[in-house]
Parts: C-alpha cells; sequence; structure tokens
C-alpha cells in the first residue's frame, strides 16, 4: 500500500515490463518480433484493456525520453558526411511521399466524408507520416540502415520529421485562429539558422574539445553524463526553435557522430536505449480502444487495408523516381505504408484544438496501431515476398528481367574494365568476413570477384573488384560468370536471403562448391538443404575459440587441446 502511494511510477513499471515479458515470452515461439509484444502489453495493461496502470501521464514522458534516444542513437551511426550524401533523397525522395500522401488522403476524406477541406487536409497530414521509431529500430536490429534502400528508407522518414513542424504550424490556419502567419514564420526562420549555425560550430569547435577534457578523466561515468546531456540539451534547443525534441536528439547523434569517441558513446547509450524505447512501444499500444474496435472492426479494417495500400504504392513510386531498382522499390513500400508515432502527437492536437472529430480520432487511433503492429510482420517477410513477387508471380520474362534488373550504376564494375573469369571465387557480401576473405584471395594471387547489395560500400572500397547488386538477381550471376565460378562464399548471415541465393545459384551450376554461414548451428542444416556444400556458424565456430584459448591459459599442449575440440 505504501508503496502505490508513495512510488505508483515504479509499481506502474513493473506492471508494464512485467505483463511485456510474459507476452513477448509466447511470441518468441510464435517467432514474431518483440515489438509486437510491447505493443500488445500495452493494449492489455492499458486504460481501455485491464487499467492495471495509474500513472499513465508519466510512462508517456518516459516514451517520449524513449523516441528520443532512439533517434540520438541512429544520429551516432549515422554521420553529417552520410546524410550530405542522401540529401536529393531527402529533399526530392522524401517530399514526393509526404505531399503526394497529403493530396491523396486529402482527396479521398474529402469526397468520401468530409466536404469541409480544412478537416480532409488534416486527415491527409495524419496519413502523410510513417514511424521513424518502428521502422529504424527494426533496421537497427537487422543491420539493414546502412544499405541502398535502408539509406532511402532513413532519408524519407528524415524529411517526414521535418515536416512535422510546417503541418503543426498550418493547424491554426486551417481553423482561422492565426493572427500574423508572416511574423511567425519569420520567427522559426531565424530560430532555424541559428540552430543550423549552432550545430557546425559545434561539430567543428565545440563537442571536440569537450569530449577530449572528458575522456582525460577515464571517468565512465562523466562521459555517460556528458553524452547524455548532449542528446538532451541539442533537443530543448530544437524544441524552443519550434522543432521536435526527437529532432534535435538526431542532430546531437549526428554531432557526435563526428568525433572518434562515437562507438564508445553509442556503446553506453544502449542499454539506456533499448528500456526506454520498450516503454514508447507500449505506450503506442495503451491508446487503442479494444470496444470500440470491436464495435467498428469491418471499418477498421477496410481503412487499414486503404491505408496501407495506398502508402506502400506513393513510397514505392517515391523510391522509383529516385531511379533505383524495382527491388528496392518494394523494400522502401514495406518499410514506409504504417502510420507514424508523430502523427498521434499531431492527433492529439488538432482533437484539442477542435479541428479533428472524436469519432475521426478514434478511427484514426484503431488504424494507426494496427498498422503498427503489422509492420515489424511486414519487414520481417519484406525480402521474401518481395523475391515472391519478382520470382514466381506470372509475369512475362521480359517484364521480369526489367525489374529484375539493376541499372546501370548498380552493375558499374568498380575497378576497371569487365574482366572475364573462370575457375574463380565468388564472395557474396563485404563486411568483415568478406574483407578478410578477399584479402587472403589477393595475397595468394586467387581470382576472385566480390558482389555487395550496399551502393556506399561498394562504391568506397578501391582496392577490390567490387559489384553492386543482389546476388539472388540473375543478371548479377551472369555478370560474375557463375557458370565458370569454382567457390562461392556466402559471408553474411540473412538466412532467408542465403537460402535464395544459394538456390539461384545452384539453378546457374550445380558442380560449384558453395559455402555458407549463418548465425545459428541450428539453422546450418536449413541451408544446406538449400543446396550449400558447407555452412558455418557463428555461434559454433565461437564456443571452439573460447575453448582453446580457455585450455591455453591452463597450459594444455596443443595436441591435448586438438584432441579435447574433436571429442566436444
Amino acid at each position: 500500500m505504501l508503496l502505490s502511494v508513495q512510488m505508483p511510477l515504479l509499481l506502474d513499471l513493473t506492471v508494464v515490463l512485467g505483463v511485456s515479458i510474459l507476452v513477448i515470452i509466447v511470441l518468441h515461439y510464435l517467432k514474431l518480433p518483440t515489438i509486437i509484444g510491447f505493443l500488445i502489453s500495452g493494449v492489455i495493461v492499458g486504460p481501455h484493456g485491464f487499467s492495471l496502470i495509474k500513472a499513465d501521464h508519466d510512462v508517456e514522458m518516459l516514451a517520449e525520453i524513449g523516441v528520443i534516444l532512439l533517434l540520438f542513437s541512429i544520429g551516432i551511426e549515422f554521420s553529417l558526411g552520410k546524410l550530405m550524401k542522401i540529401w536529393k533523397a531527402v529533399f526530392f525522395g522524401g517530399s514526393i511521399q509526404v505531399f503526394l500522401t497529403i493530396a491523396v488522403f486529402t482527396a479521398l476524406a474529402y469526397y468520401y466524408s468530409y466536404d469541409y477541406l480544412p478537416i480532409a487536409i488534416f486527415i491527409g497530414y495524419l496519413f502523410a507520416l510513417s514511424s521513424t521509431a518502428i521502422v529504424l529500430k527494426l533496421m537497427q536490429i537487422t543491420g539493414e540502415v546502412g544499405t541502398a534502400y535502408g539509406q532511402i528508407i532513413l532519408a524519407i522518414l528524415i524529411f517526414q520529421d521535418i515536416a512535422v513542424v510546417p503541418m503543426m504550424l498550418s493547424i491554426p490556419i486551417l481553423i482561422g485562429s492565426t493572427e500574423n502567419l508572416g511574423a511567425d514564420l519569420f520567427d522559426l526562420g531565424w530560430k532555424l539558422a541559428l540552430v543550423l549555425l549552432f550545430l557546425v560550430v559545434a561539430t567543428k569547435f565545440i563537442v571536440p574539445r569537450i569530449f577530449k577534457l572528458v575522456v582525460k578523466t577515464k571517468s565512465k561515468e562523466l562521459f555517460i553524463t556528458f553524452t547524455l546531456v548532449m542528446c538532451f540539451a541539442i533537443g530543448a534547443i530544437t524544441s524552443v526553435a519550434g522543432l521536435s525534441l526527437a529532432l534535435g536528439a538526431f542532430l546531437a547523434g549526428l554531432i557526435i557522430s563526428e568525433s572518434k569517441y562515437s562507438h564508445e558513446a553509442a556503446g553506453y547509450i544502449l542499454p539506456f536505449k533499448e528500456i526506454f524505447t520498450s516503454i514508447f512501444f507500449i505506450s503506442v499500444g495503451m491508446l487503442l480502444d479494444l470496444s470500440f474496435l470491436m464495435e467498428q472492426w469491418v471499418e477498421i479494417l477496410i481503412l487499414t487495408a486503404i491505408v496501407l495500400v495506398v502508402k506502400a504504392l506513393i513510397g514505392g513510386l517515391a523510391a522509383g523516381i529516385l531511379g533505383v531498382p524495382f527491388k528496392t522499390i518494394l523494400m522502401v513500400a514495406f518499410a514506409v505504408c504504417q502510420v507514424g508515432e508523430f502523427s498521434l502527437v499531431l492527433a492529439k492536437q488538432g482533437m484539442d484544438m477542435g479541428i479533428l472529430p472524436i469519432e475521426v480520432y478514434q478511427y484514426f487511433l484503431a488504424v494507426a496501431i494496427i498498422t503498427m503492429i503489422l509492420t515489424p510482420i511486414l519487414l520481417k517477410y519484406s525480402r521474401a515476398i518481395t523475391n515472391f513477387i519478382l520470382l514466381k508471380t506470372p509475369l512475362p520474362e521480359s517484364w521480369r528481367k526489367k525489374l529484375i534488373a539493376n541499372n546501370s550504376k548498380a552493375l558499374a564494375l568498380l575497378a576497371g574494365e569487365e574482366k572475364k573469369y573462370n575457375d574463380h571465387l565468388v564472395i557474396v557480401g563485404f563486411g568483415i568476413v568478406g574483407r578478410r576473405l578477399a584479402e587472403g584471395a589477393k595475397q595468394t594471387g586467387l581470382q576472385y570477384v566480390i558482389v555487395e547489395s550496399s551502393a556506399q560500400v561498394a562504391l568506397d572500397d578501391k582496392d577490390h573488384h567490387v559489384v553492386y547488386g543482389d546476388a539472388s538477381n540473375t543478371e548479377v550471376l551472369e555478370y560474375v560468370n557463375i557458370k565458370k565460378a569454382r567457390v562461392v562464399a556466402l559471408t553474411g548471415v540473412d538466412l532467408e536471403q542465403n537460402k535464395l541465393v544459394v538456390q539461384k545459384i545452384r539453378g546457374e551450376n550445380k558442380d560449384i562448391l558453395i559455402v555458407g554461414r549463418t548465425q545459428l548451428q541450428e539453422e546450418t542444416e536449413e541451408l544446406i538443404k538449400a543446396g550449400a556444400d558447407e555452412v558455418i556458424a557463428d555461434e559454433y565456430e565461437t564456443s571452439f575459440e573460447i575453448l582453446m584459448l580457455t585450455m591455453e591459459e591452463y597450459r594444455l599442449d596443443k595436441s591435448s587441446i586438438v584432441r579435447l575440440m574433436h571429442r566436444v
């Protein structure tokens, strides 16, 4: 009783996280992402579920910290240099996606429900935004932020976060309550200019010097404190300027990314980020009104389907205009088809200001949260769905080749003129394992070629023969002369992608030796069934390395260690 009176937030967090643990354990056996577990947990404990928590406002505050830390960590992993390289994707791809989505949903809302244009435009605003938190969280887990389609998705999401500001500023215009629009815009403009100036000065002069002083103290606590202060301080500055806290946190991450301490900072922030982002997803689930959902489930499901399809088509169109391959277009479409967390903030503001009717607000909440729940599933299976569309659907073969083919830039050889390979090694993936294998092949004089799906990684390397493309693409395999190759080494751990690549290669060359890699020992059998000859599991090799090092410390001779490893 004393605990519930004095520390309601602590009790609520215990209940919330306890329920989420049970839900996620169940979903683990169903092989569903943990984010869905947090969303479902929010529905269970929320005011429309079993009302298990009382301090819901405090939980919302912790959730906002989660979004801030998520964007901060994304900024650290990115960099100002990378952001400048994708500025075209940010402003062209992002603007096309946002403005076209607003136009389409405004037209739909105006025609089918409301002949009052301000409400229709505001509904267009709500559906123009996607979930930065969910999409980037999932892409962080799978390591896809740095891929070609990952950077386009990030570019579109960055523009959406920027677009939130003018959307909020325009609400008074829509309801006719603004007094001096010009003054408001001028005020925002000079504040933005100051923020950008501060960003440049802090990156070049202030942060590196302070970091140097902090590191000299060799105090882990001081390092963590300074990193968090950077995150929240710049978030507060952008908030004062009229931008969102989350966007400020992203900018803070960009500033730190330019320092040599960025990896250490990211490592320290990770535990904080994980717990607070988990609370964010729970808080989103708490908004769903189950009784309203049960009463209007047919209309809500129809609206959800319309939102997913329309947003996917527009997102794919925005990516297509940037000139990327069709496979990338489909991956982007799956990633941006949900409704975003900033839409929830915008909707609440619209309802408070009287522009959004309460019934529309409930429909919107239900649709938004359902699309968020479906997003982890769509992203998890997006690669498999994309490959099915490209390879299994009854398309004319000429169409299929055009859709699968990479553009001229994608097939550009980055180490000079095309070479006619024979009896060579094909390395799929150019991460740490791929680079070491390539260096070994180069040192021993073996003929080799590398296939890498990340444009940036491929373009940055000048020491090896790298082809940018997807190894499951028939034209890419023809380009590296797969029929004459002796060995293929799959250096990535994406099981589904590796299975697809193995099947494609085996169809082209039945005698080639295919060496694969998986993360878990239990996955090796699946890759062998797909057609691989030898498969190495990371956890298996790591266990033997640790065993060997441990036995060496106990002074066992090498022959005894070898016999022990054979017995194990």
